[in-house]
C-alpha cells in the first residue's frame, strides 16, 4: 500500500513527506510521536519484502549502523514492520548529499572539503574499530548539514572485518565507480577498500571528475584494476600539489601500499592543513605499483608484464570470473543505475534549499587574497568604498554606542593586517555604531496623542497612555507629560503621555430653529439627559417629529441655552418646541419688541 501523509507507523511514528528515494528503499521525513522529535524513516519498497537479497542487505544496514556509535554515522534509533512493510528508524540530518553539492558547484575547494574528508576518515575509525567495514563510501552515502558536518550513511552491504569477508556470493558489491580493485576481482575485503573509495570520492570532490568511468560497470571495474588514474592536480591545478598525493596513496591498487588505516589517514589531512607546503601521500611514482598485486584469495596469482599476452590472458581471466557471475552482475549494475536514478531525483526533491547556507569558497584561491586595513574609526561609506574595490562585500551588525558617533566602524571580526580571499569561506563583520541610546525629548503638551507615540517608538522609547478628562485640549490631544520636556531618556525608558477624553461640559450648538426630534437625539450624544419635550403651541396637531425647537434649558429652569453657555454632562434639560409658524411669529414679536425699544 502507498504511504501517504499522516500515516502513522506501529502507533508511533507519523510520516510528514517523502524525503527522496534509493534503489531499495524510500526515505521520509517522519515525527515521533512520543517525543515530538523529526526523524527519517527508511523503508523498504515493497516489491522488495519478499527478495531475500534486499531483506537480508536492509537487516545487515540495521545491525551494522546500529552497532556503531560517532558522531559523523547517521544514528540508527530502531527497526519495525507495519503495513506490510520493514522500516528503520534513524536519526533526521537537514542537509544534502556530498553528490549533491559536487553536482551543484562541480568541484569543492580544498579548505572546505578536507575537513570533510577528515569527517569521513573519523566515522571510518569508528567502524572499522567495531569490525564493521562499509564497503560503499560514495559522496551519495554522505550527508552534509549546513554546519558543513559530514554524516556518513548507509550501511547495507556493510560486512564484520574478519578473513572469511569476501566481495562474492551475490557479485561484486559496491558502487563500481568506486570500489576497489579487490572488490573488482572478488578478493579479500578490508578496512583499506574503504580507504580506496575514500579516496575515489576525494579525487571526485577535489577535481569534479571520476578516476575512471566508461560506458559499461565491467570496463570501470577493469580501468579500477589496470589502469593508473591521472593524479588530480593534473585535472584541477588549483589542488595542492601534497593533497594530491594523498589522495594518489588512497588510490593505490595494492591494499597494502595504501594508508594502514583511516586513522593514518587522519593523521596526514589533519598534517597537510597545518602545512600545505608539506610532503605527504606517495614518496615515489605511483606508477610503479601499476601491477596486478596477488590478491589474498588463494587465486590464481596474476604477475604483472608488459607482452600482449600477458595482457591476452588478464583479460580472459577476468571475462572468465565476469561469466560466472553474469546473472548477479546484471542484478548489481541495475542497482547501480536506480541508484543514479535516484541521486538525480533527490536533487529535484531537495531543491538545493541548503546550497546557499553552505557558503563554499569555489574561487577563493582564484582570487589573490588581500592584507585587510583597520577600518575601525572610520565611517562606514568610506570602509564599504575601500572594500568594494577589493572585491569584498561585509556583512554589517549595528549597535549603540557612547564612545563613537553613528555610522562609525566599532569593531571588525578579521584583525586589521590579516590575509583574506574575497569569495572565501569566512565573512567579514564590521559592526557599526548606531550613536549612543540617549534620547531628548521635547514638549509634547498640545499635539495629538497617537503621532507623539509614534514618534517616540520610533526613537526606543517605551510610552504609557493615561487618559483624563480636559476642558481645554480636544479629545486625544496631549495634556501633560512625565518626565518633563528636556529631558534625557536611554532607550526602552518609559515616557508617561496623559491624553484628554475631552470636557465633562457640553457646549451648546444653536438649536433654535431645528427639528426637536433632531436636537433631543443630538443632546443625549452629548452626555444631556432629555427631561421633557414641551410643546408650546395651540395647533393639535404638533408632534415631536413635525415641532421645532425654540430654546433649551435645564429642567424647570426658563433661562434660554441655545447657541452659547455650558452645562455638565448628565444634567436633565428640557427642550421648548412649537411650529414653525409659532416661531416665525415668536420672533417677529420679538424683533418688533426691541424696534420700539429702541
Amino acid at each position: 500500500m502507498p504511504i501517504l501523509n499522516g500515516t502513522v507507523l506501529n502507533d508511533r511514528y507519523s510520516i510528514c513527506k517523502l524525503l527522496g528515494s534509493g534503489g531499495m528503499a524510500q526515505v521520509y521525513l517522519a515525527q515521533d510521536l512520543k517525543n515530538g522529535q523529526f526523524v527519517a524513516v527508511k523503508m523498504l519498497k515493497p516489491e522488495f519484502n519478499d527478495d531475500r537479497e534486499f531483506l537480508r542487505r536492509f537487516d545487515t544496514e540495521a545491525r551494522a549502523a546500529s552497532s556503531l556509535s560517532h558522531d559523523n554515522i547517521v544514528k540508527v534509533l530502531g527497526v519495525g514492520e507495519d503495513h506490510g512493510m520493514r522500516y528503520m528508524v534513524q536519526e533526521y540530518v537537514d542537509g544534502v548529499t556530498l553528490k549533491e553539492m559536487i553536482l551543484h558547484y562541480h568541484r569543492l575547494d580544498w579548505r572546505v572539503a578536507v575537513p570533510i574528508f577528515v569527517q569521513i576518515a573519523l566515522a571510518l575509525e569508528s567502524a572499522h574499530a567495531g569490525g564493521v567495514i562499509h564497503r560503499d563510501i560514495k559522496p551519495q552515502n554522505i550527508i552534509i548539514n549546513k554546519q558543513l558536518k559530514a554524516y556518513v550513511t548507509d550501511f547495507g552491504i556493510a560486512r564484520a572485518n574478519n578473513q572469511n569477508t569476501v566481495a562474492g556470493g551475490s557479485g561484486t558489491l559496491g558502487s563500481v565507480h568506486y570500489f576497489s580493485p579487490e572488490q573488482a576481482q572478488g578478493g579479500i575485503v578490508s578496512e583499506r577498500s574503504d580507504i580506496y573509495s575514500l579516496g575515489v570520492l576525494m579525487y571526485e570532490t577535489l577535481t569534479g571528475s571520476l578516476p575512471f568511468d566508461a560506458d559499461t560497470s565491467v570496463t570501470v571495474a577493469l580501468k579500477h584494476i589496470n589502469e593508473q588514474p591521472a593524479p588530480p592536480i593534473s585535472i584541477e591545478p588549483l589542488v595542492p600539489q601534497p593533497l594530491s598525493d594523498i589522495v594518489m596513496k588512497c588510490l593505490n591498487k595494492s591494499p597494502n601500499t595504501r594508508y594502514n588505516s583511516a586513522r593514518d589517514l587522519i593523521s596526514e589531512l589533519d598534517a597537510f592543513m597545518i602545512n600545505p607546503q608539506g610532503v605527504f601521500g606517495i614518496a615515489k611514482d605511483a606508477r610503479k605499483h601499476n601491477s596486478f598485486t596477488e590478491l589474498n584469495t588463494g587465486r590464481t596469482k596474476l604477475n604483472s608484464g608488459n607482452t600482449a599476452g600477458d595482457k591476452l590472458a588478464k583479460l580472459r581471466y577476468l571475462e572468465e570470473t565476469m561469466n560466472k557471475r553474469r546473472s548477479s552482475r546484471r542484478r548489481e549494475t541495475g542497482f547501480i543505475i536506480i541508484l543514479l536514478i535516484a541521486a538525480i531525483a533527490a536533487i529535484g526533491v531537495l531543491g538545493y534549499r541548503f546550497i546557499d547556507d553552505f557558503r563554499t569558497e569555489l574561487s577563493s584561491n582564484q582570487v589573490p587574497p588581500v592584507k585587510l586595513a583597520d577600518f575601525i574609526g572610520h565611517t562606514l561609506t568610506e570602509s564599504e568604498k575601500a572594500l568594494r574595490e577589493a572585491g569584498i562585500t561585509p556583512e554589517i551588525e549595528y549597535v549603540y554606542s557612547d564612545k563613537y558617533d553613528k555610522d562609525i566602524v566599532i569593531k571588525q571580526n578579521i584583525s586589521p593586517n590579516s590575509r583574506f580571499f574575497p569569495n572565501g569561506l569566512q565573512k567579514l563583520v564590521l559592526t557599526v555604531s548606531k550613536g549612543n541610546d540617549l534620547t531628548k525629548i521635547g514638549n509634547y503638551v498640545g499635539l495629538m496623542g497617537d503621532e507623539v507615540k509614534r514618534e517616540l517608538q520610533q526613537k526606543g522609547l517605551a510610552v504609557e497612555i493615561k487618559e483624563v478628562k480636559n476642558e481645554n485640549y480636544q479629545k486625544g490631544y496631549v495634556v501633560k507629560q512625565s518626565p518633563a520636556a528636556d529631558s534625557v531618556l536611554k532607550k526602552n525608558e518609559t515616557i508617561v503621555l496623559y491624553i484628554s477624553t475631552g470636557s465633562d461640559k457640553v457646549t451648546f450648538q444653536p438649536q433654535r430653529g431645528k427639528s426637536a426630534k433632531e436636537t433631543s437625539e443630538w443632546l443625549k450624544s452629548q452626555g444631556l439627559e432629555i427631561n421633557e419635550v414641551i410643546l408650546e403651541s395651540a395647533d393639535n396637531n404638533l408632534t415631536v417629529d413635525n415641532a421645532v425647537v425654540s430654546y433649551v434649558a435645564p429642567a424647570g429652569n426658563n433661562k434660554a441655552y441655545v447657541g452659547g453657555d455650558k452645562i455638565d454632562v448628565g444634567t436633565k434639560v428640557d427642550i421648548h418646541a412649537c411650529s414653525q409658524a409659532d416661531l416665525a411669529n415668536t420672533i417677529k414679536n420679538q424683533q418688533e419688541q426691541s424696534d420700539n425699544d429702541d
